[in-house]
């Protein structure tokens, strides 16, 4: 490429044409390529992440349907209600039948099914002394909540296919009010595969009597054919392209028949059973699986998004043909030589392009990159600092624990030493009740006597409610109940009706509290005993009684909690679950001043009472953080407190219900929020009990912690973009904007605008290019003038000298050049004839032109008889002047038309030879041959003497038959001698101007390398009617 943006080759003989050419292809085509894919690679990449995405939300909302459709209670009460209204309305007589079908076509035990008629009578078989308590029961379920009394319900077990029911109390509080809902009788974790843990009924309004009015179902979960529920789930939450099922890692079951094949499950089961709530590719699909039921792992899968080769299609066709076109053109222009010029627009396009376009498009998309990974890596470090957080709030309540364990024991200790009288013992006993939030405690003596009792079994959120109006407490119950609440039926009661369930303190001790008083009374002398036999002190009493001893070695049953934790954790705070309790006990021996123990302390704490005094100092002492919720919430459904208050459950409530019904520990999912894509992550907890840990990390605060770096990346490109620009903005101002002046400079050059001047420019190559070419517009000023003195040296046209007509031109490559002829006038019919070439060109050979008219036009009237003579002494007068360093051709000539005939005289100097054209025929060409003046001193010069009879004369100087054509064909002397024959015969008026003509036609486009010149001695017959149609007036 040179200056002017034109892409040239060295023609088929350039030996680097191949290196050239794949140099050229680099630069001009291979490195705004590798941009442009990059770019490419980088859109599409970043709309498979989109669409990634968006599969992603599809399966999660398909495995929410199928937990939905599969949830054990939903689908179970929607079969038990098709079973109920196949049979509602029956009379009595259809019942025994309908019964048997029913065991047939459930599993054995897993429904009992009680059907009463309108009026609340059972009409399926029973023993007499069952029969009324279940139909009291029945009758307490349907009655409201405003008109139920506990004791309308005895507390008795009722049989159930060879086991037992307990507490239809319970049960009647679970059921009352939610109809076609199953409900738990047991919580989940006290379960027990002989108890029925669900319940469900339906009562028909206005029943008739002895018609079916209603059914009670009584449910062993164990027994549920799970998989078949799930498999019968399966197609009711598919979607097209989404297919949903299930499997069993630890049991190798694998049913997802929608999209996999059923040989695929052992190698799916292997990739998944270390990804369990993990999302993940799979021969083809995108896979995500949640746990459920402890046993199963949902799946969902769709196909992973296409490749799409049709937008890559579409992009590359076009793109393959404008490089196609390029790179051949650019072949062709190396090949060739043929110029490809490229407009000052398109430079400066392509310097934008290339010095600002693509740096920014670049580190752009370098950029994006970077902050992709680094918005995952800040994802992944956000997600182990939220579970070291959850960890820490998780095992900070041992810490709390051991606290209370210490302060409980320093009580005990500072108070054994002291005498306090019986209503001393019941002061302290409830200032230590209110200040460690104690909902049952027992002291007992030595002697097996009960100094103190507290037996409150209302939860605090209970007590809390007690001063609302009545019908406000009614309506909270029913929604408590509604909400899954899992209390029994004695604070219920309390709750309803103060007085019925009264408290140790004010009524007389029930036989529950007897017998458990009993219990501990020998169980304080085992213990006491046990702890002074220890510390090697002898209490002077006997053996203990037999009934101690039978107590002590039932200590372990799970039915007597506050016994068993005394036995083996004395002094420790210990957790104690069971299927009828679970709750924090503590015991611990107060001993004397003698050192011998005096009393047993017996203290139980719910699991309420000790959480949230710890989670309201963890809440009132954590730093405000924006972007990042912690809320901790009960695992019973719209009952259980939530920390730091019940708005914050809010954005956590359905991830929660997705844990409670899998069997998983954690979840952690993106979820939308107000301020972005939130990061959350809720596990139930290990040792604050009975809570789910929520923590969400909002957008905002991720995009806080993303935005260093993101301000960072957004410096680097705007660095780089500015440097760019001020780099593009130097070129211009140092290189286009100069250049532009040069090729403004060019067109006043070719316009002839010699007065232009480019503006100053710095003292660099620029600067100094423009003030040579301010220089050169000068010079060529000063060489129009001596191009205007130089044509005023050649003769101002044509010259009729008897016959003939005489004139020639001259055609310059530059302003001045080394071509000359002249026309001398000698008087008497004769003309003085010369035509000269110089070598060289410009300025020195026209000074030498110049010097050559004057001798010529001196000498030539002195030696008109001898024209070797005068060659002779111009050529001494070169070597004197010139010292050989120039020299010149010439044809001298002396037309005498006075003759008879007439003829010409000529002496040559090097010149080309002459052609003689006739009339007809072929020209013939003169040789002389000669040396040119100027070169020796000795030179010998032709003189022929030829008549012009019927014929003309051409001469003409070198550039006329050197001028070559595109393939460097010169035209020649054969070929320019028929050329000037044509031209003389067929000229029409202009012979020299159809010579001209011919030669150009001859070499096209490129320009000529030399000046030419031509000289016509012709006939003037010939202009007038010889040749030609109408002869110029000369």
């Amino acid at each position: 490429m040179d200056g002017t943006g034109t892409v040239t080759g060295a023609g088929p003989a350039g030996g680097g044409l191949g290196r050239r050419f794949w140099l050229l292809t680099a630069a001009l085509w291979g490195f705004p390529a590798f941009c442009f894919w990059l770019g490419v690679g980088v859109l599409l990449g970043q709309f498979g992440e989109w669409e990634m995405q968006a599969k992603a939300a599809v399966l999660e909302k398909a495995l929410g349907r199928y937990v939905d459709q599969a949830r054990l209670p939903v689908r179970i009460g929607q079969v038990l209600e098709r079973e109920y209204r196949a049979v509602v309305g029956r009379p009595s007589a259809e019942v025994a039948p309908w019964l048997a079908g029913m065991n047939r076509r459930y599993p054995e035990g897993l429904i009992a099914w009680h059907v009463f008629d309108g009026k609340g009578r059972l009409l399926t078989p029973c023993s007499q002394r069952h029969r009324p308590v279940l139909e009291r029961l029945f009758r307490s379920i349907r009655e409201p909540w405003d008109a139920w009394r506990p004791e309308s319900v005895k507390e008795v077990f009722l049989p159930l296919e060879g086991t037992w029911l307990d507490s239809p109390v319970t049960l009647a509080v679970r059921l009352r009010g939610q109809p076609g809902q199953v409900r738990e009788v047991l919580p989940a974790g006290t379960r027990e595969s002989s108890f029925p843990d669900w319940a469900w009924f339906m009562a028909e309004p206005g029943a008739r009597p002895g018609n079916v009015g209603g059914l009670l179902c009584l449910i062993r979960s164990s027994r549920l054919p799970l998989r078949d529920l799930l498999r019968e789930s399966a197609p009711l939450a598919g979607e097209p392209g989404v297919g949903v099922g299930f499997f069993s890692p630890d049991e190798g079951i694998f049913e997802l028949p929608q999209l996999l094949a059923a040989e695929a499950g052992p190698r799916f089961i292997g990739q998944s059973r270390a990804r369990v709530e993990a999302r993940f590719p799979f021969e083809g699909f995108l896979v995500e699986t949640r746990p459920f039921e402890d046993r199963f792992v949902l799946a969902a899968v769709t196909p992973l998004p296409e490749e799409r080769p049709g937008i890559l299609l579409l992009v590359f066709l076009p793109y393959a043909l404008l490089s196609f076109t390029f790179l051949r053109r650019l072949a062709d222009a190396l090949r060739s030589g043929h110029p490809v010029r490229l407009p000052l627009g398109w430079k400066l396009g392509l310097l934008f392009v290339l010095g600002l376009v693509l740096p920014l498009a670049v580190s752009g998309s370098l950029a994006g990159v970077y902050l992709s990974e680094k918005a995952g890596q800040i994802r992944e470090e956000a997600l182990r600092e939220g579970t070291r957080e959850l960890d820490r709030l998780d095992a900070g309540f041992d810490l709390h624990l051991a606290e209370m364990e210490r302060l409980l024991a320093q009580t005990c200790a500072a108070t054994g030493a002291a005498r306090l009288s019986e209503q001393g013992w019941k002061d302290f006993l409830g200032g230590l009740e209110e200040r460690f939030l104690m909902d049952r405690h027992f002291l007992i003596a030595s002697t097996g006597r009960l100094v103190d009792l507290n037996m409150q079994d209302q939860p605090v959120e209970l007590l809390a409610k007690q001063g609302l109006p009545w019908k406000e407490r009614v309506a909270l119950v029913d929604l408590w109940v509604r909400r899954g609440w899992t209390q029994s039926h004695f604070p219920l009661a309390e709750f309803l009706h103060p007085g019925v369930w009264t408290n140790a303190r004010t009524s007389t001790l029930g036989r529950r509290q007897r017998e458990m008083v009993r219990v501990l009374s020998a169980f304080t002398s085992l213990i006491i005993d046990r702890v002074d036999g220890a510390a090697g002190l002898s209490n002077g009493r006997n053996r203990p009684s037999l009934h101690a001893m039978a107590v002590g070695a039932i200590s372990e049953d799970p039915i007597f909690p506050l016994a068993r934790s005394a036995h083996s954790n004395l002094g420790e705070m210990r957790l104690v679950e069971s299927p009828s309790d679970r709750g924090y006990y503590y015991t611990d021996v107060i001993r004397g001043a003698d050192g011998r123990g005096q009393y047993c302390l017996f203290t139980r704490h719910t699991l309420y009472t000790l959480q949230a005094p710890y989670l309201e100092g963890y809440f009132r002492n954590l730093p405000p953080r924006p972007g990042i919720s912690l809320v901790v919430i009960g695992r019973e459904k719209g009952c259980s407190p939530v920390f730091p208050d019940d708005e914050a459950e809010t954005p956590f409530a359905g991830l929660v219900d997705h844990l409670r019904d899998s069997g998983a520990t954690t979840l952690v999912q993106d979820a939308g929020g107000p301020d972005g894509d939130s990061l959350v992550i809720v596990r139930k907890a290990a040792h604050l009990r009975e809570n789910f840990l929520c923590l969400a990390i909002g957008g905002s605060h991720l995009a806080a912690r993303l935005r260093p770096f993101r301000t960072g990346c957004l410096a680097l490109v705007a660095t780089t973009t500015l440097l760019a620009f001020l780099l593009a903005l130097v070129l211009w101002q140092r290189l286009v904007w100069p250049v532009g002046d040069l090729v403004e400079a060019l067109a006043a050059m070719r316009e002839r605008k010699l007065g232009f001047r480019l503006p100053p420019r710095p003292a660099d190559e620029l600067g100094r290019l423009c003030e040579a070419f301010n220089n050169a517009l000068a010079a060529l000023r000063d060489m129009e003038v001596a191009a205007v003195v130089q044509a005023r040296l050649l003769p101002p046209g044509p010259v009729e000298v008897g016959p003939f007509l005489v004139g020639g031109r001259n055609l310059m490559t530059s302003a001045v050049g080394g071509d000359y002829f002249d026309l001398i006038p000698l008087g008497e019919g004769r003309l003085g004839v010369v035509l000269g070439d110089v070598s060289g060109h410009g300025v020195a050979a026209a000074l030498v032109t110049a010097m050559a008219k004057g001798s010529f036009s001196v000498l030539l009237p002195h030696f008109a008889g001898t024209p070797d003579a005068l060659l002779h002494k111009v050529n001494g007068q070169f070597l004197g002047l010139l010292h050989k360093k120039k020299m010149m051709t010439c044809l001298l000539g002396i037309l005498d038309t006075a003759a008879d005939p007439p003829r010409l005289v000529m002496g040559c100097a090097g010149q080309c030879s002459p052609v003689l054209v006739p009339a007809e025929g072929e020209p013939t060409v003169v040789d002389l041959p000669s040396q040119p003046l100027g070169v020796i001193a000795r030179a010998r010069f032709q003189v022929r003497e030829i008549p012009l009879v019927g014929t003309a004369m051409v001469w003409y100087s070198d550039g006329l038959i050197e001028a070559q054509n595109e393939r460097q064909e010169p035209v020649g002397y054969a070929m320019f001698s028929r050329l000037a024959a044509q031209a003389c015969r067929e000229g029409k008026g202009d012979p020299i101007g159809a010579l001209f003509q011919a030669v150009r036609e001859f070499t096209g486009p490129v320009p000529w390398a030399d000046d030419a010149t031509a000289l016509f001695i012709i006939p003037r017959a010939w202009i007038r009617d010889g040749c030609g149609n109408q002869a110029p007036r000369v």
